[in-house]
């Protein structure tokens, strides 16, 4: 019983995490100036359209 809990539990969090991923992409993809983000290692982790079209 307790690990059905802990297993719902966790698709419930991942669910949460997605919306969350979906509401945050909607409000950078609405920003009318580029947005980029980085890892540690400087690679592009989110690049929003305004970016895409700015740098070609």
């Amino acid at each position: 019983a307790e690990s059905a809990r802990l297993y719902d539990a966790a698709i419930a969090a991942r669910a949460d995490a997605e919306a969350a991923t979906v509401r945050v992409s909607g409000i950078l993809e609405s920003l009318g100036d580029g947005f980029l983000a980085f890892d540690d290692s400087w690679r592009f982790g989110y690049v929003n359209g305004a970016a895409e079209r700015l740098c070609g």
